[in-house]
């Protein structure tokens, strides 16, 4: 990694960072262990980087609607809290 944006630093193209970069922001897989619920950090299991088509999601939402869609709002981060706001009729 440090290469690489060594060498874009000295030619100035950032294009090769940029899509390592988005390609790390993908890839949710569930994580069973308990520590979290969808993670990105490129640890998932053996078994699911073999079959990533049944395992692995581009999208945290994707990956918490699959897996954990009993508490959607704790795997994606976020409280269920009413905005208070109406809409009008």
């Amino acid at each position: 990694a440090d290469a690489l944006l060594a060498a874009a630093v000295e030619s100035g193209d950032f294009g090769e960072v940029v899509t390592t970069i988005i390609g790390l922001l993908g890839d949710f897989y569930p994580d069973w262990s308990g520590g979290g619920y969808c993670l990105n950090d490129g640890n998932e299991p053996d078994y699911m980087k073999l079959n990533p088509s049944l395992w692995v999601y581009s999208t945290r939402s994707s990956c918490c609607t699959r897996y954990y869609s009993y508490a959607y709002n704790d795997c994606m981060g976020s409280d269920a809290v009413a905005s208070g706001k109406y809409y009008p009729d």
